[in-house]
């Protein structure tokens, strides 16, 4: 009968690990014997890890590494550890920016870009993987293709020894190449461009081409390719016959044929089969949205397909804005299989049709046969539909916070939860609907009971919209760089809605986000993490010994207690700087919400330092990529009381010109403890004097601002000599008179220097 781990089968070893509750339970698993780390290494372990705790989530075979993403992932949703940053295709000299394109007259906002993306592995490494975005930027086209894993830093270090251009090259060694196409025939402001959709890896006849559908706002819906051999070569493929009518929305579903449903008026949804090699293709067939209570002023909003045979489509205002129909290649149905209502709760206590209209629609991630799906609207309750339940909705959300804001874009990810774009201050909204019992990891999960938001439910009367749930949290994307202000229409982006999202994989760290004028890239992963995601391993911003990071870092403290700067790669105008530490006023942490901490003050010069003498003070920052921030400052006030103290008794003492900073000792106190009973006896404190004034100081007993003065080494050996009429004391076991006064008064007045500068 087994008796230990070690004596397990394999089979009933991988339904063990499988409850464990992270990767770093494996890992320590792995230590304990040889059969363990044998077992795990094997990959069966992190399989079943995998498996049980990520079931809905597609990985490569390469177990430990997905252990090591997914987790990692998950515990960036639950640190809100987000780095954000603006994208936009390098400049080309030979025309200008978008955003800096004069924009037709009478046109006073910048793009909406609607995005589109997708993701696969190119092989069983976690870290292979081929990114493909794309969005519209007005009239334009821009398409990013990116390529990651091994071979690409291969790469990267190849180029770097032949030529040193590494430019396609980002910090962490991906390779990218951008498209912008414009279509000298299109006008900007009349010819937008208002859908974007990828054929899917599955679905490209050559794997070497990206395919892509764009709908514009005049009515034409095109399907171009580009071939990511060559650059900037692109040609139409395809043009599907429309009513040449405002393009609204479109979708396509997942078959290796696929479909497009696009909306090509108010009230159609047309129907086309997504093909290479014909120049024109007719509509399939149409949907007519025509219900009794649709009105005039009535259209369609979004369609999407919630599987290869259903559609998805929202209309209004209407009191049945989310409609169902069944499509199929060859028999598209002109009526409805269902309609959902949105009930609401009248002034008089009743419940009605709420008339209204639906701007987002999205199947649920990992949902079975598409049965589930999210929708929002301008009311800014977002709700969980199911057709297989007689209700309308079986669940709901709103933030608390933002309630009026309308509902623009929606995102679902496969760790149970879902993004939200609001209509106002460029606002993310992060939604947690994780359930009680289920066996899905999760980072926070405390005795394996994991947070999560409370759903309303539709037969509840009194509830129609949930809290806020522990993992709930908004994020504002506006760009406010250093550049910022100077951008056009500044204030409106900053209250700019979030046009769309896009993640090429739901198992992938990153997210794309539409503003107005601009797309904001969102990578989950933190810059203080020690061991983020493989795919950030290369460039991160963590300081390792031996590391390119850890290599500059150059030393800014020197003994003699001054501030000493010593750049990692001098130049001609700067070799180096230094100066007293008092010199340096106005101190401070700066603590923003993206990036690392940094601390900043004033520095006046002296001469000798290196500095000119025209510069009247100049401003120091620095920067901690591995934080220690908050540390090296409370370190740094101590060191510049101490020494402000010091200076502040010479001169009470009559020295005018104050104490060499370099006889001045600035390590702190130590501590006094109770004597008790060790093996060994300690050594004798210092003897306590009465203070020496300065003027009688002699060589061969220094004295010391405290009153203590330190015995000699053979005086701490033997003792001090005794005499017949001479009392010897035991060591004092308590602080001398006066130390914890002391102490309080420097703390009082540090903390009233600090409310004295900062008023």
């Amino acid at each position: 009968m087994p008796t230990s781990l070690e004596d397990l089968p394999p089979e009933l070893l991988a339904q063990i690990v499988s409850y464990a509750a992270n990767a770093r339970t494996l890992s320590c698993v792995a230590l304990t014997c040889s059969k363990l780390h044998k077992f795990l290494q094997s990959n069966e372990g992190y399989r079943a890890f995998v498996q049980r705790r990520f079931p809905s989530i597609q990985t490569p075979p390469c177990w430990k590494d997905a252990a090591h993403g997914l987790t990692t992932l998950s515990r960036a949703w639950v640190r809100k550890s987000i780095v954000a940053r603006c994208i936009r295709p390098p400049q080309d000299p030979r025309r200008p920016r978008i955003q800096d394109q004069r924009r037709p007259r009478g046109q006073t906002m910048g793009y909406q870009p609607v995005i589109d993306s997708y993701g696969i592995w190119t092989d069983s490494e976690w870290k292979s993987r081929k990114e493909v975005v794309a969005w519209g930027a007005g009239a334009e086209l821009i398409i990013r293709v990116k390529w990651m894993g091994n071979g690409i830093e291969e790469e990267w270090h190849t180029a770097r020894r032949n030529n040193g251009n590494t430019a396609e090259f980002d910090q962490h060694h991906h390779r990218s190449k951008w498209w912008t196409i414009r279509d000298p025939l299109v006008r900007e402001g009349q010819d937008d461009i208002t859908v974007v959709k990828l054929l899917k890896h599955g679905q490209k006849p050559l794997s070497h081409c990206e395919y892509i559908i764009v709908g514009r706002a005049s009515g034409k819906l095109d399907m171009l390719s580009i071939d990511t051999r060559t650059p900037d070569e692109w040609r139409y493929e395809t043009h599907f016959i429309t009513e040449e009518q405002h393009i609204r929305s479109a979708s396509v579903n997942s078959a290796e044929e696929p479909l497009l449903a696009a909306c090509i008026n108010d009230r159609t949804v047309a129907i086309y089969s997504v093909s290479v090699g014909h120049d024109f293709v007719p509509p399939l067939g149409k949907i007519q949205v025509t219900e009794p209570n649709v009105s005039e002023s009535s259209w369609v909003w979004y369609t999407i397909f919630l599987r290869q045979d259903r559609l998805a489509v929202s209309i209004g205002p209407s009191t049945e804005p989310i409609q169902i129909f069944d499509v199929r290649p060859h028999a598209i149905s002109s009526y409805r299989i269902r309609a959902f209502s949105i009930q609401e709760r009248s002034k008089e206590g009743g419940i009605g049709l709420l008339r209204t209209s639906i701007s987002s629609l999205v199947p649920l991630a990992g949902a079975p046969e598409g049965d589930l799906f999210l929708s929002g609207g301008y009311d800014g309750i977002i709700r969980l539909h199911d057709l297989r339940s007689p209700t309308a909705y079986v669940a709901s959300w709103t933030d608390l916070v933002d309630q009026f804001s309308s509902i623009y874009s929606l995102l679902p990810v496969r760790l149970g939860r879902f993004l939200v774009g609001g209509s106002n201050h460029a606002l993310l909204k992060v939604f947690d609907m994780r359930e009680v019992n289920g066996t899905g990891y999760s980072y926070d999960r405390q005795d394996h009971a994991l947070h999560h938001t409370q759903f309303d439910v539709v037969g509840d009367p009194s509830a129609n919209e949930s809290g806020h749930g522990s993992g709930d949290w908004n994020v504002f994307l506006s760009d406010r760089g250093p550049d910022a202000d100077s951008l056009p229409n500044a204030q409106r982006r900053s209250n700019t809605p979030v046009y769309s999202l896009s993640s090429p994989n739901s198992a992938w760290p990153t997210i794309y986000a539409g503003l107005e004028g601009q797309v904001v890239q969102l990578e989950l992963t933190s810059v203080y993490d020690r061991f983020p995601d493989p795919i950030y391993k290369v460039g991160s911003k963590h300081a390792r010994e031996g590391s390119l990071y850890h290599k500059e870092a150059a030393h800014r403290w020197d003994p003699g207690h001054e501030i000493v700067y010593l750049p990692s790669a001098p130049t001609a105008q700067l070799q180096s700087f230094s100066a007293p530490i008092l010199n340096l006023q106005d101190t401070r942490v700066d603590a923003p919400f993206f990036g690392a901490n940094s601390w900043t003050g004033i520095l006046k010069p002296v001469n000798g330092g290196n500095i000119p003498a025209h510069h009247a003070f100049v401003k120091l920052s620095m920067t901690f990529k591995d934080g220690g921030a908050f540390d090296f400052a409370t370190i740094y006030e101590r060191i510049k009381e101490t020494a402000a103290q010091a200076v502040e008794v010479a001169r009470e003492n009559g020295r005018s010109q104050g104490p060499d900073l370099a006889d001045v000792n600035l390590d702190q106190l130590p501590a006094y403890e109770e004597v008790g009973n060790t093996i060994s006896a300690p050594p004798p404190p210092p003897t306590l004097q009465q203070p020496t004034p300065i003027s009688a100081v002699t060589a061969q007993a220094p004295p010391r601002e405290s009153g203590i003065v330190l015995p000699s080494g053979d005086e701490r050996n033997t003792g001090p000599p005794a005499t017949a009429g001479q009392q010897q004391y035991p060591p004092p076991n308590e602080p001398p008179p006066g130390y914890e006064e002391v102490q309080q008064g420097s703390i009082a007045d540090s903390l009233e220097r600090r409310v004295r500068d900062a008023s």
